[in-house]
Protein backbone atom coordinates (compact mmCIF):
# COMPACT_ATOMS: atom_id res chain seq x y z
CA UNK A 1 0.00 0.00 0.00
CA UNK A 2 2.74 2.54 0.84
CA UNK A 3 4.39 1.77 -2.67
CA UNK A 4 0.86 2.68 -4.14
CA UNK A 5 0.71 5.83 -2.53
CA UNK A 6 4.08 7.13 -2.81
CA UNK A 7 4.13 6.59 -6.83
CA UNK A 8 0.37 8.36 -7.12
CA UNK A 9 2.25 11.26 -4.79
CA UNK A 10 5.02 11.43 -7.00
CA UNK A 11 2.84 11.08 -10.32
CA UNK A 12 0.74 13.97 -9.18
CA UNK A 13 3.75 16.05 -7.76
CA UNK A 14 5.12 15.65 -11.40
CA UNK A 15 1.95 16.61 -13.04
CA UNK A 16 1.39 19.33 -11.32
CA UNK A 17 4.85 20.69 -11.63
CA UNK A 18 4.78 20.11 -15.49
CA UNK A 19 1.06 21.92 -15.58
CA UNK A 20 2.41 25.13 -13.65
CA UNK A 21 5.59 25.72 -15.14
CA UNK A 22 3.85 25.05 -18.67
CA UNK A 23 0.87 27.51 -17.84
CA UNK A 24 3.03 30.60 -16.11
CA UNK A 25 5.14 30.39 -19.30
CA UNK A 26 4.19 33.28 -20.94
CA UNK A 27 5.24 35.85 -17.05
CA UNK A 28 8.87 34.09 -17.19
CA UNK A 29 10.88 36.62 -19.16
CA UNK A 30 9.17 39.50 -16.38
CA UNK A 31 11.58 42.34 -15.50
CA UNK A 32 11.97 43.20 -12.27
CA UNK A 33 11.41 47.31 -11.64
CA UNK A 34 11.65 49.78 -8.92
CA UNK A 35 10.06 52.83 -8.52
CA UNK A 36 10.16 56.12 -6.08
CA UNK A 37 6.51 57.00 -4.38
CA UNK A 38 5.67 58.38 -1.27
CA UNK A 39 3.58 57.25 1.71
CA UNK A 40 2.89 59.40 4.76
CA UNK A 41 5.25 61.90 3.29
CA UNK A 42 8.22 59.84 3.30
CA UNK A 43 9.98 58.40 0.28
CA UNK A 44 9.31 54.47 -0.58
CA UNK A 45 10.43 52.49 -2.86
CA UNK A 46 7.99 50.04 -4.64
CA UNK A 47 8.87 46.93 -6.31
CA UNK A 48 7.25 45.33 -9.47
CA UNK A 49 7.29 42.93 -12.66
CA UNK A 50 7.38 44.21 -16.14
CA UNK A 51 6.46 42.19 -18.96
CA UNK A 52 7.45 43.53 -21.75
CA UNK A 53 6.14 42.12 -25.23
CA UNK A 54 6.50 45.20 -27.23
CA UNK A 55 2.97 45.25 -27.63
CA UNK A 56 1.00 48.89 -28.40
CA UNK A 57 -1.48 48.64 -25.61
CA UNK A 58 0.02 48.37 -21.34
CA UNK A 59 -2.24 46.74 -18.64
CA UNK A 60 -1.34 48.45 -15.22
CA UNK A 61 -2.85 45.66 -12.66
CA UNK A 62 -4.18 47.67 -9.44
CA UNK A 63 -4.45 44.54 -6.75
CA UNK A 64 -6.86 44.70 -3.75
CA UNK A 65 -6.27 45.50 -0.26
CA UNK A 66 -3.60 43.47 1.34
CA UNK A 67 -3.09 41.46 -2.10
CA UNK A 68 0.47 41.10 -3.62
CA UNK A 69 1.11 41.28 -7.44
CA UNK A 70 1.91 37.54 -7.50
CA UNK A 71 -1.90 36.80 -6.83
CA UNK A 72 -2.41 38.19 -10.37
CA UNK A 73 0.16 36.11 -12.57
CA UNK A 74 -2.74 34.15 -14.03
CA UNK A 75 -4.20 37.22 -15.50
CA UNK A 76 -0.48 38.10 -16.53
CA UNK A 77 -0.33 35.13 -18.22
CA UNK A 78 -3.85 35.49 -19.91
CA UNK A 79 -2.60 39.21 -21.21
CA UNK A 80 0.80 38.15 -22.20
CA UNK A 81 -0.14 35.57 -24.17
CA UNK A 82 -2.54 37.78 -26.36
CA UNK A 83 0.49 40.46 -26.79
CA UNK A 84 -0.19 43.14 -23.92
CA UNK A 85 2.49 44.39 -21.93
CA UNK A 86 1.50 43.69 -18.59
CA UNK A 87 2.89 45.81 -15.36
CA UNK A 88 2.37 44.48 -11.21
CA UNK A 89 3.34 46.41 -8.33
CA UNK A 90 3.23 46.39 -5.01
CA UNK A 91 1.71 48.94 -2.72
CA UNK A 92 3.97 50.11 -0.06
CA UNK A 93 3.24 47.93 2.88
CA UNK A 94 2.23 45.22 0.39
CA UNK A 95 4.54 42.22 -1.36
CA UNK A 96 8.00 43.49 -1.92
CA UNK A 97 7.53 47.16 -1.68
CA UNK A 98 9.04 49.36 1.37
CA UNK A 99 6.71 50.90 4.07
CA UNK A 100 3.68 49.72 6.04
CA UNK A 101 -0.08 48.73 5.85
CA UNK A 102 -2.51 49.67 7.64
CA UNK A 103 -6.39 50.11 7.58
CA UNK A 104 -5.87 53.64 6.88
CA UNK A 105 -4.53 52.68 3.26
CA UNK A 106 -8.01 52.72 2.58
CA UNK A 107 -9.50 56.49 3.25
CA UNK A 108 -6.39 57.90 2.26
CA UNK A 109 -4.73 59.15 -0.61
CA UNK A 110 -1.99 56.97 -0.72
CA UNK A 111 -2.35 54.13 -2.93
CA UNK A 112 -4.21 56.65 -5.60
CA UNK A 113 -0.91 58.16 -5.46
CA UNK A 114 1.43 55.19 -6.22
CA UNK A 115 -0.93 54.03 -9.39
CA UNK A 116 -0.16 57.33 -10.90
CA UNK A 117 3.63 57.06 -9.93
CA UNK A 118 3.26 53.63 -11.58
CA UNK A 119 1.77 55.38 -14.45
CA UNK A 120 4.32 57.84 -14.82
CA UNK A 121 7.03 54.97 -14.29
CA UNK A 122 5.60 53.69 -17.71
CA UNK A 123 5.42 56.61 -19.76
CA UNK A 124 9.13 57.41 -19.09
CA UNK A 125 11.13 54.47 -18.65
CA UNK A 126 8.71 52.58 -21.58
CA UNK A 127 7.70 55.51 -23.68
CA UNK A 128 4.07 54.38 -23.22
CA UNK A 129 1.67 57.12 -24.14
CA UNK A 130 -1.09 57.28 -21.52
CA UNK A 131 -4.15 57.02 -23.83
CA UNK A 132 -2.55 53.18 -24.47
CA UNK A 133 -2.73 52.04 -20.73
CA UNK A 134 -5.68 50.01 -19.64
CA UNK A 135 -6.08 50.20 -15.51
CA UNK A 136 -7.47 47.23 -14.39
CA UNK A 137 -8.49 47.57 -10.36
CA UNK A 138 -9.39 44.82 -8.11
CA UNK A 139 -11.17 45.53 -4.77
CA UNK A 140 -9.52 48.34 -3.01
CA UNK A 141 -7.21 49.24 -6.37
CA UNK A 142 -10.34 49.85 -8.48
CA UNK A 143 -12.11 51.78 -5.75
CA UNK A 144 -7.94 53.81 -5.91
CA UNK A 145 -8.67 54.33 -9.56
CA UNK A 146 -12.09 55.84 -9.55
CA UNK A 147 -10.66 58.34 -7.09
CA UNK A 148 -7.47 59.03 -9.15
CA UNK A 149 -10.03 59.39 -12.33
CA UNK A 150 -11.81 62.07 -9.77
CA UNK A 151 -8.54 63.82 -8.93
CA UNK A 152 -7.45 64.08 -12.58
CA UNK A 153 -10.78 65.86 -13.41
CA UNK A 154 -11.13 67.91 -10.27
CA UNK A 155 -8.59 71.16 -9.77
CA UNK A 156 -9.84 70.63 -5.97
CA UNK A 157 -8.54 67.14 -5.71
CA UNK A 158 -6.07 67.02 -2.66
CA UNK A 159 -3.42 64.16 -3.94
CA UNK A 160 -1.19 66.40 -6.34
CA UNK A 161 -0.91 64.43 -9.28
CA UNK A 162 -0.93 65.69 -13.34
CA UNK A 163 -4.45 65.09 -15.23
CA UNK A 164 -3.67 62.47 -17.90
CA UNK A 165 -5.87 60.80 -20.45
CA UNK A 166 -6.75 57.42 -19.30
CA UNK A 167 -9.14 55.59 -21.65
CA UNK A 168 -10.16 52.36 -20.68
CA UNK A 169 -10.63 51.22 -16.81
CA UNK A 170 -12.26 48.15 -16.09
CA UNK A 171 -13.00 47.34 -12.79
CA UNK A 172 -13.69 44.56 -10.99
CA UNK A 173 -16.08 44.68 -7.36
CA UNK A 174 -14.39 48.14 -6.37
CA UNK A 175 -14.63 48.31 -3.20
CA UNK A 176 -17.00 51.75 -2.91
CA UNK A 177 -20.09 50.26 -0.44
CA UNK A 178 -22.91 52.55 -0.68
CA UNK A 179 -24.52 49.78 1.22
CA UNK A 180 -23.47 48.29 4.56
CA UNK A 181 -21.01 45.28 4.33
CA UNK A 182 -19.34 44.71 7.88
CA UNK A 183 -16.00 43.82 6.42
CA UNK A 184 -15.46 46.08 4.03
CA UNK A 185 -16.44 49.02 6.98
CA UNK A 186 -13.93 47.30 9.33
CA UNK A 187 -10.83 47.65 6.45
CA UNK A 188 -11.93 51.03 4.36
CA UNK A 189 -12.54 52.48 7.55
CA UNK A 190 -15.25 54.81 6.66
CA UNK A 191 -18.67 54.37 5.05
CA UNK A 192 -19.15 56.07 1.64
CA UNK A 193 -22.94 56.60 1.48
CA UNK A 194 -22.39 59.93 3.41
CA UNK A 195 -18.54 60.47 2.28
CA UNK A 196 -16.77 62.83 -0.14
CA UNK A 197 -15.86 62.08 -3.11
CA UNK A 198 -18.48 58.97 -3.35
CA UNK A 199 -21.63 60.78 -2.04
CA UNK A 200 -21.51 63.00 -5.04
CA UNK A 201 -19.32 61.41 -7.48
CA UNK A 202 -21.07 61.98 -11.26
CA UNK A 203 -19.85 61.28 -14.85
CA UNK A 204 -17.80 65.12 -14.91
CA UNK A 205 -15.54 63.41 -12.29
CA UNK A 206 -13.95 60.31 -13.94
CA UNK A 207 -14.20 62.58 -17.55
CA UNK A 208 -13.77 60.55 -21.06
CA UNK A 209 -12.76 57.38 -19.77
CA UNK A 210 -14.66 54.23 -21.09
CA UNK A 211 -15.19 51.96 -17.45
CA UNK A 212 -16.03 48.72 -17.41
CA UNK A 213 -17.89 47.40 -13.94
CA UNK A 214 -17.77 43.46 -13.37
CA UNK A 215 -18.97 42.48 -10.37
CA UNK A 216 -21.00 39.24 -9.09
CA UNK A 217 -24.15 38.31 -7.30
CA UNK A 218 -22.42 35.77 -4.60
CA UNK A 219 -19.48 38.81 -3.89
CA UNK A 220 -19.31 39.06 0.31
CA UNK A 221 -17.34 42.50 0.10
CA UNK A 222 -19.13 44.65 -2.70
CA UNK A 223 -22.36 43.63 -3.60
CA UNK A 224 -24.37 44.07 -6.67
CA UNK A 225 -26.54 46.75 -5.56
CA UNK A 226 -23.28 48.54 -5.22
CA UNK A 227 -22.27 47.34 -8.59
CA UNK A 228 -25.22 49.25 -10.13
CA UNK A 229 -25.24 52.23 -7.40
CA UNK A 230 -21.27 52.75 -8.64
CA UNK A 231 -22.79 52.58 -12.52
CA UNK A 232 -25.57 55.18 -12.07
CA UNK A 233 -23.07 56.90 -10.74
CA UNK A 234 -20.41 57.39 -13.22
CA UNK A 235 -21.73 55.85 -16.29
CA UNK A 236 -20.06 52.78 -18.07
CA UNK A 237 -20.81 49.15 -18.50
CA UNK A 238 -22.08 46.90 -15.97
CA UNK A 239 -21.81 43.17 -15.77
CA UNK A 240 -22.73 40.43 -12.85
CA UNK A 241 -22.02 37.32 -12.89
CA UNK A 242 -22.99 35.00 -10.50
CA UNK A 243 -20.53 31.64 -8.32
CA UNK A 244 -17.99 34.03 -7.50
CA UNK A 245 -16.44 35.55 -4.34
CA UNK A 246 -14.83 38.97 -3.81
CA UNK A 247 -11.13 37.76 -3.52
CA UNK A 248 -11.17 34.62 -5.83
CA UNK A 249 -12.03 36.67 -8.96
CA UNK A 250 -8.58 36.86 -10.42
CA UNK A 251 -9.16 33.02 -10.78
CA UNK A 252 -12.45 33.07 -12.43
CA UNK A 253 -13.08 31.56 -15.99
CA UNK A 254 -16.24 33.84 -15.92
CA UNK A 255 -14.50 37.12 -15.08
CA UNK A 256 -11.34 37.04 -17.37
CA UNK A 257 -13.58 36.43 -20.22
CA UNK A 258 -15.32 39.40 -19.39
CA UNK A 259 -11.69 41.36 -19.14
CA UNK A 260 -11.40 39.48 -22.88
CA UNK A 261 -14.71 41.20 -23.91
CA UNK A 262 -13.74 44.62 -22.30
CA UNK A 263 -10.63 44.70 -24.15
CA UNK A 264 -12.20 43.94 -27.00
CA UNK A 265 -15.04 46.26 -27.23
CA UNK A 266 -12.81 49.39 -26.02
CA UNK A 267 -9.48 48.81 -28.17
CA UNK A 268 -10.80 46.46 -30.53
CA UNK A 269 -8.80 43.68 -29.69
CA UNK A 270 -10.09 39.80 -30.44
CA UNK A 271 -8.29 37.73 -27.56
CA UNK A 272 -8.36 33.96 -28.33
CA UNK A 273 -6.79 32.36 -25.08
CA UNK A 274 -8.61 29.99 -22.80
CA UNK A 275 -9.92 31.63 -19.78
CA UNK A 276 -10.46 28.70 -18.41
CA UNK A 277 -6.77 27.99 -17.71
CA UNK A 278 -6.67 31.07 -15.86
CA UNK A 279 -8.05 29.01 -12.67
CA UNK A 280 -6.32 26.15 -13.18
CA UNK A 281 -3.50 27.20 -11.64
CA UNK A 282 -5.65 26.88 -8.22
CA UNK A 283 -6.43 23.23 -8.63
CA UNK A 284 -2.64 22.46 -9.51
CA UNK A 285 -1.94 23.50 -6.07
CA UNK A 286 -4.49 21.23 -4.62
CA UNK A 287 -3.15 18.40 -7.01
CA UNK A 288 -0.03 19.25 -5.66
CA UNK A 289 -0.56 18.89 -1.70
CA UNK A 290 -2.21 15.76 -2.29
CA UNK A 291 0.67 14.51 -3.68
CA UNK A 292 3.49 16.09 -0.78
CA UNK A 293 0.77 13.70 1.26
CA UNK A 294 0.59 10.69 -0.26
CA UNK A 295 4.39 10.54 -0.66
CA UNK A 296 5.64 11.95 3.25
CA UNK A 297 2.31 9.44 4.82
CA UNK A 298 4.02 6.33 2.62
CA UNK A 299 6.97 6.20 4.64
CA UNK A 300 6.87 4.27 8.04
CA UNK A 301 7.95 6.40 10.79
CA UNK A 302 8.65 5.08 14.32
CA UNK A 303 7.69 7.41 17.38
CA UNK A 304 10.60 9.53 17.66
CA UNK A 305 11.66 9.09 21.60
CA UNK A 306 9.99 11.42 23.86
CA UNK A 307 10.36 12.11 27.64
CA UNK A 308 6.94 12.77 28.43
CA UNK A 309 4.18 10.53 29.66
CA UNK A 310 0.57 11.01 29.87
CA UNK A 311 -0.98 10.09 33.77
CA UNK A 312 -4.71 11.70 33.30
CA UNK A 313 -6.16 12.24 29.63
CA UNK A 314 -8.64 14.79 31.48
CA UNK A 315 -6.15 17.08 33.35
CA UNK A 316 -3.81 17.59 30.26
CA UNK A 317 -6.90 18.56 28.09
CA UNK A 318 -7.92 20.75 30.62
CA UNK A 319 -4.62 22.30 31.16
CA UNK A 320 -3.83 22.94 27.32
CA UNK A 321 -7.12 24.49 27.21
CA UNK A 322 -6.21 27.09 29.88
CA UNK A 323 -2.81 27.55 28.72
CA UNK A 324 -3.95 29.06 25.64
CA UNK A 325 -5.10 32.38 27.70
CA UNK A 326 -1.56 33.04 28.20
CA UNK A 327 -0.48 31.78 24.95
CA UNK A 328 -2.45 34.56 23.04
CA UNK A 329 -1.43 37.20 25.13
CA UNK A 330 2.35 36.06 24.30
CA UNK A 331 1.08 36.13 20.94
CA UNK A 332 0.33 40.19 21.09
CA UNK A 333 3.64 40.39 22.32
CA UNK A 334 5.21 38.87 19.53
CA UNK A 335 3.00 40.64 17.34
CA UNK A 336 4.14 44.11 18.81
CA UNK A 337 7.90 43.12 18.30
CA UNK A 338 7.64 42.45 14.78
CA UNK A 339 5.76 45.72 14.78
CA UNK A 340 8.27 48.04 16.71
CA UNK A 341 11.83 45.91 15.10
CA UNK A 342 12.81 48.34 12.23
CA UNK A 343 13.02 46.10 9.85
CA UNK A 344 9.82 47.13 8.27
CA UNK A 345 6.11 46.18 8.17
CA UNK A 346 5.89 41.88 7.70
CA UNK A 347 4.09 40.82 4.65
CA UNK A 348 2.81 37.47 6.12
CA UNK A 349 -0.54 36.49 8.02
CA UNK A 350 0.72 37.23 11.16
CA UNK A 351 -1.89 35.44 13.10
CA UNK A 352 -0.02 32.41 12.24
CA UNK A 353 3.20 33.01 13.37
CA UNK A 354 2.25 34.94 16.31
CA UNK A 355 -0.69 31.99 17.66
CA UNK A 356 2.18 29.37 16.97
CA UNK A 357 4.73 30.80 18.34
CA UNK A 358 3.04 32.46 21.62
CA UNK A 359 1.17 29.33 22.39
CA UNK A 360 4.61 27.25 22.00
CA UNK A 361 6.74 29.80 24.09
CA UNK A 362 4.05 29.46 27.04
CA UNK A 363 3.84 25.78 26.25
CA UNK A 364 7.35 25.62 26.60
CA UNK A 365 7.99 27.26 29.86
CA UNK A 366 4.92 25.48 30.94
CA UNK A 367 6.78 22.17 30.75
CA UNK A 368 9.71 23.72 32.16
CA UNK A 369 8.21 24.60 35.36
CA UNK A 370 5.80 21.48 35.46
CA UNK A 371 2.47 23.97 35.18
CA UNK A 372 1.12 21.15 32.81
CA UNK A 373 -1.41 18.93 34.52
CA UNK A 374 -1.97 15.13 33.72
CA UNK A 375 1.82 14.87 32.21
CA UNK A 376 5.47 13.96 33.97
CA UNK A 377 8.76 14.56 32.72
CA UNK A 378 9.78 17.72 30.32
CA UNK A 379 10.18 18.23 27.12
CA UNK A 380 13.23 17.02 25.52
CA UNK A 381 16.55 18.20 25.13
CA UNK A 382 17.72 19.30 21.37
CA UNK A 383 19.26 16.54 19.56
CA UNK A 384 21.91 17.05 17.06
CA UNK A 385 21.84 13.50 15.02
CA UNK A 386 19.93 13.20 11.93
CA UNK A 387 19.73 10.87 8.86
CA UNK A 388 20.84 11.96 5.27
CA UNK A 389 18.34 10.18 3.05
CA UNK A 390 15.85 12.22 5.13
CA UNK A 391 16.98 15.53 4.99
CA UNK A 392 17.52 15.37 1.27
CA UNK A 393 14.15 14.25 0.50
CA UNK A 394 13.19 17.46 2.96
CA UNK A 395 15.07 19.54 0.96
CA UNK A 396 13.71 18.17 -2.06
CA UNK A 397 10.38 18.97 -1.45
CA UNK A 398 10.95 22.00 0.31
CA UNK A 399 12.27 23.14 -3.44
CA UNK A 400 9.73 21.53 -5.20
CA UNK A 401 7.36 24.12 -2.74
CA UNK A 402 9.42 26.54 -4.00
CA UNK A 403 9.31 26.32 -7.74
CA UNK A 404 5.56 25.53 -7.70
CA UNK A 405 4.92 29.15 -6.13
CA UNK A 406 7.58 30.55 -8.59
CA UNK A 407 5.29 28.67 -11.61
CA UNK A 408 1.90 29.74 -10.44
CA UNK A 409 0.59 32.25 -8.45
CA UNK A 410 3.28 33.56 -5.88
CA UNK A 411 6.70 34.91 -6.31
CA UNK A 412 9.66 33.98 -4.46
CA UNK A 413 10.98 35.92 -1.37
CA UNK A 414 13.24 39.02 -2.73
CA UNK A 415 16.57 39.25 -0.83
CA UNK A 416 15.58 42.11 1.01
CA UNK A 417 13.89 42.47 4.68
CA UNK A 418 11.74 39.72 3.82
CA UNK A 419 14.26 37.51 3.99
CA UNK A 420 15.28 38.30 7.64
CA UNK A 421 11.39 37.87 8.34
CA UNK A 422 11.20 34.61 6.85
CA UNK A 423 14.15 33.49 9.16
CA UNK A 424 12.75 35.73 12.46
CA UNK A 425 9.25 33.43 11.92
CA UNK A 426 11.04 30.50 10.93
CA UNK A 427 12.65 30.32 14.73
CA UNK A 428 9.42 31.92 16.95
CA UNK A 429 7.01 28.82 15.21
CA UNK A 430 9.56 26.57 15.20
CA UNK A 431 9.18 26.31 19.36
CA UNK A 432 5.63 25.66 18.66
CA UNK A 433 6.12 22.59 16.66
CA UNK A 434 8.90 21.39 18.80
CA UNK A 435 6.47 21.51 21.78
CA UNK A 436 3.40 20.08 19.32
CA UNK A 437 6.11 16.84 18.08
CA UNK A 438 6.77 16.14 21.34
CA UNK A 439 3.34 16.18 22.96
CA UNK A 440 2.15 13.85 19.79
CA UNK A 441 5.06 11.14 19.92
CA UNK A 442 3.28 11.21 23.81
CA UNK A 443 -0.30 10.67 22.53
CA UNK A 444 0.32 8.34 19.77
CA UNK A 445 -2.42 5.88 19.88
CA UNK A 446 -4.62 7.72 22.71
CA UNK A 447 -8.03 8.52 23.16
CA UNK A 448 -7.57 11.71 22.77
CA UNK A 449 -5.52 12.53 20.21
CA UNK A 450 -8.14 14.22 18.06
CA UNK A 451 -9.30 16.22 21.04
CA UNK A 452 -5.61 17.26 21.26
CA UNK A 453 -5.76 18.40 17.49
CA UNK A 454 -8.68 20.44 18.14
CA UNK A 455 -7.51 22.51 21.01
CA UNK A 456 -4.36 23.32 18.68
CA UNK A 457 -5.73 24.62 16.12
CA UNK A 458 -8.18 26.59 18.32
CA UNK A 459 -7.20 29.94 17.44
CA UNK A 460 -6.91 29.00 13.87
CA UNK A 461 -10.88 28.01 14.05
CA UNK A 462 -11.43 31.66 15.69
CA UNK A 463 -10.27 33.39 12.61
CA UNK A 464 -12.53 31.28 10.44
CA UNK A 465 -15.27 31.94 12.44
CA UNK A 466 -14.40 35.11 12.79
CA UNK A 467 -14.82 35.55 9.19
CA UNK A 468 -17.88 33.85 9.10
CA UNK A 469 -19.48 36.37 11.25
CA UNK A 470 -18.13 39.00 9.27
CA UNK A 471 -19.41 36.98 6.06
CA UNK A 472 -16.37 37.06 4.51
CA UNK A 473 -16.51 33.42 2.77
CA UNK A 474 -13.48 33.72 0.54
CA UNK A 475 -11.53 35.14 3.73
CA UNK A 476 -12.98 32.00 5.42
CA UNK A 477 -12.09 29.80 2.89
CA UNK A 478 -8.73 31.20 2.74
CA UNK A 479 -7.91 30.64 6.33
CA UNK A 480 -9.22 26.98 5.67
CA UNK A 481 -6.72 26.69 3.02
CA UNK A 482 -3.99 27.77 5.25
CA UNK A 483 -5.11 25.05 7.79
CA UNK A 484 -5.13 22.46 5.06
CA UNK A 485 -1.79 22.99 3.95
CA UNK A 486 -0.40 23.14 7.37
CA UNK A 487 -2.03 19.77 8.10
CA UNK A 488 -1.55 17.84 5.22
CA UNK A 489 2.28 19.09 4.08
CA UNK A 490 4.24 21.44 6.91
CA UNK A 491 3.59 19.03 9.80
CA UNK A 492 3.71 15.49 8.21
CA UNK A 493 6.68 16.41 7.12
CA UNK A 494 8.17 17.79 10.06
CA UNK A 495 7.24 14.48 11.70
CA UNK A 496 8.98 12.83 9.06
CA UNK A 497 12.45 14.50 9.62
CA UNK A 498 11.90 14.06 13.79
CA UNK A 499 11.14 10.22 12.73
CA UNK A 500 13.52 9.32 10.57
CA UNK A 501 16.47 11.66 12.22
CA UNK A 502 15.56 11.68 15.52
CA UNK A 503 15.85 15.12 15.39
CA UNK A 504 12.65 17.49 16.71
CA UNK A 505 14.40 20.21 16.24
CA UNK A 506 15.14 20.02 12.98
CA UNK A 507 11.36 18.44 12.34
CA UNK A 508 9.99 21.90 13.75
CA UNK A 509 12.75 23.79 11.94
CA UNK A 510 11.40 22.54 8.82
CA UNK A 511 7.75 22.62 9.52
CA UNK A 512 7.95 26.05 10.29
CA UNK A 513 10.61 26.97 7.29
CA UNK A 514 8.05 25.38 4.80
CA UNK A 515 4.96 27.39 6.36
CA UNK A 516 6.46 30.63 6.26
CA UNK A 517 7.99 30.18 3.06
CA UNK A 518 4.48 29.57 1.59
CA UNK A 519 2.99 32.63 3.91
CA UNK A 520 5.28 35.11 3.44
CA UNK A 521 4.67 35.95 -0.75
CA UNK A 522 0.91 36.75 0.82
CA UNK A 523 0.41 40.30 2.71
CA UNK A 524 -1.31 40.66 5.99
CA UNK A 525 -4.40 39.53 6.75
CA UNK A 526 -4.99 41.43 9.54
CA UNK A 527 -2.16 44.33 9.78
CA UNK A 528 -3.73 46.20 12.10
CA UNK A 529 -0.44 48.88 12.90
Amino acid sequence: MSDKKRTVGIILMVVSLILSLYLSYPTFNGEEISFESTYNNEEVTLRGTYYNNEGEYTVLVAPGYSCDRQKWRPVADMLSSEGFNVLLFDYSGQGASDGVIGFDNAKTDNIPKEIDDALVWLHENMNTDYSKIILLGHSMGGRSIIRLLYDYNNKNAITAVEPKDISTVILLSPEINYNYNAQASLFAGTSDENEEPWKSLSKDDVGNTDIYLIGSFQDDIVSDEDIVAIQEKVGGQATIVSGVLHSYMMYSPKIMKLIQNALEESLGIRCTYNTFLTGTVYYIWVMALIGIYLLISSFECENTQTSLKLIDERKFIISKLLLWIPGLIVAVLVCSLCVIMPFGSPVMNLPYMNFIAGYGIVMALAYKFKWVKGVEGKIDKINLNFDIKSILLAIGIFVYVIIILKGSMYNLIPLNIRLFWLVFCTLFMSVGYYVSSSEGDMLRGSKISFIYSIIQYIPLFLLVGFYLILKSYSGMIGQMANMIFMYMVCVPLGNYISSKCNNRLLGALFSSLLFQTFMITSAALIAIF
